[in-house]
């Protein structure tokens, strides 16, 4: 029995539409977004919540829109931030300024890793926030030209702040982490 054949861009779009539970695309691949951990969960309500009301005019958030990096691979973040209209070819955004992952164990080296690479080729692309479950740490990411990029490490204290300069806003990490417990048990849940 040979391989199954690959399935094309217009069969996954259809696909994906329909599916109760997304899938990214690579290159005629499917694979399953999996489930989130209640803790997952919470932090994504907050970044809603917390981006929801702050972000500056002509700039809006999306929460896990599927995104298409390349003609053949398309990715589902857990948030974008789009400034002016977004470019929705397909039904998938083009030209989010700003990404927003929430790390889990079992995603964490493809969202620091391939993922990033990908989110890369997005011309629009500036900013890349990675947050922690297990701590209080947000890595932020700055694009300052095509191949540089800067590391803000934000972690520790509840009090600091997080500014994200693509929609001139800015949040503590006490209000995205409100309600959050640290405990190793709850994160690695699922």
């Amino acid at each position: 029995m040979g391989a199954n054949p690959a399935i094309t861009v217009e069969q996954y779009l259809v696909m994906d539409d329909a599916a109760e539970r997304p899938s990214e695309y690579h290159d005629g691949e499917l694979f399953p977004i999996v489930d989130a951990t209640p803790t997952h969960s919470r932090l994504a309500f907050n970044l809603g919540l917390v981006l929801g009301s702050r972000l500056r005019k002509g700039c809006a958030g999306m929460m896990a829109p599927r995104v298409r990096a390349t003609a053949t691979r398309f990715v589902y973040p857990d948030a974008a931030i789009v400034c002016g209209q977004p470019d929705l070819a397909s039904g998938s955004l083009t030209n989010p300024r700003a990404i927003i992952e929430i790390l889990s164990p079992s995603t964490e080296g493809y969202d620091t890793g391939g993922k990033f690479k990908l989110y890369q080729l997005l011309p629009s692309f500036e900013e890349y926030l990675l947050i922690a479950q297990d701590q209080p740490r947000i890595d932020l990411y700055r694009r300052h030209s095509p191949n540089h990029w800067s590391l803000e490490i934000i972690q520790g204290s509840l009090d600091q702040t997080v500014f994200l300069g693509v929609a001139e806003t800015a949040f503590s990490l006490a209000d995205l982490y409100a309600g959050v417990s640290f405990d190793a048990a709850a994160v690695y849940q699922s």
